[in-house]
């Protein structure tokens, strides 16, 4: 499934200007049900030392906020912020989205870049409203 998916992630990696890990690790995290570091290590399998600058970019973005654990001052939890519970919210939209082959809305400029891309690829294969004719598509 990631294998499919991949190249749109990727791509709005790229658009929201994050890297992998940085929009897996805002998409699994919650607002409302903060996690410690070292289960977004497990997520993201690597050592807890790398989600340290992982969530200080997020957070220096205002889409993370570490919190005290009220139960063991030494630990960090994370949860999302409103501005990351928003951008959350739009990327798994779109990946929802571009996963069932429809268009994103043309609210946000990214959606209007991506509607202006795909309109582009579309006319340079001869397709029309539609897309390619089934004799010119080819398994993707």
């Amino acid at each position: 499934m990631f294998d499919v998916q991949r190249p749109r992630f990727i791509t709005l990696c790229s658009e929201f200007d994050m890297t992998p890990p940085q929009l897996m690790t805002l998409r699994r995290l919650d607002a409302d049900t903060p996690v410690p570091t070292s289960e977004v290590a497990k997520w993201l399998t690597c050592d807890a030392s790398n989600v340290t600058g992982i969530v200080d970019r997020l957070e220096a973005r205002g889409l993370v906020e570490r919190r005290a654990d009220p139960g063991d001052r030494r630990v960090k939890m994370l949860a999302l912020t409103d501005a990351g519970v928003a951008l959350r919210d739009e990327i798994v939209r779109r990946l929802a989205m571009r996963r069932i082959g429809s268009a994103p809305s043309s609210s946000s400029p990214h959606s209007r870049h991506y509607c202006a891309a795909r309109e582009t690829r579309t006319s340079r294969r001869g397709g029309g409203a539609a897309g390619p004719s089934p004799a010119r598509s080819r398994p993707r």
